[in-house]
């Protein structure tokens, strides 16, 4: 599967997150901002994407 096809999936399945750092190229901080989120939270979800993307890529 191509990787570009599986980090959109992702991106559609979870949240914003994914769509604006990976897509949009925001960085963590920014992303915090715009959705008033605490930055700890960014990064968790950011990382469970990326769990989720190697999973998708192993297959």
């Amino acid at each position: 599967m191509n990787a570009w096809y599986c980090l959109i999936l992702i991106c559609v399945k979870l949240d914003k997150t994914s769509f604006l750092l990976y897509l949009q190229g925001y960085h963590y901080q920014e992303i915090a901002d715009l959705l008033n989120q605490p930055l700890g939270t960014i990064k968790s979800r950011i990382h469970f994407a990326k769990k989720q993307l190697q999973k998708k890529l192993d297959r």
